[in-house]
């Protein structure tokens, strides 16, 4: 079952997460966890925020920390609507999980190294990868 905007709502729409607020629309994301440009909001509200052109470009929702990440997490894992197994993962166990929320059509992430396994998956939209090998040098990137 897809975890839509309406799901994401019944189950999580009352917690409390932290949205970043890029300063402009040629800022990327995941690079503005500074305190002035952080929001505290419900999913709900963030949910309808987006939905408004003027905010859909500078609001992203992405991994939460601490508290505000152990209740969204506990109430999307005992749901159900996020699988902790999966025959392709073979016997690892899901230690987390982390949504990334944005209706941006011009946004990029910046070039960055997850410590993390990922499975993503994207609800609608594009969303382009470029994986580099771990020995390929990549400057300024250390």
């Amino acid at each position: 079952q897809l975890l839509t905007p309406s799901k994401l709502q019944e189950l999580v729409g009352d917690c409390t997460v932290e949205v970043e607020k890029r300063a402009s629309e040629k800022r990327d994301f995941g690079q503005n966890r500074a305190n002035d440009l952080t929001l505290k909001m419900t999913v709900t509200d963030f949910l309808q925020e987006i939905q408004n052109p003027s905010h859909k470009e500078i609001l992203y929702l992405s991994t939460q920390q601490g508290e505000l990440y152990d209740e969204m997490n506990k109430k999307l894992s005992e749901s159900g609507a996020v699988p902790t197994s999966h025959e392709l993962s073979g016997n690892l166990i899901v230690e987390s999980i982390n949504l990334w929320i944005g209706a941006s059509t011009l946004s990029k992430s910046g070039l960055h190294h997850d410590f993390h396994d990922n499975w993503y998956v994207l609800h609608s939209g594009i969303k382009r990868f470029v994986l580099y090998p771990p020995t390929t040098p990549i400057p300024g990137f250390g």
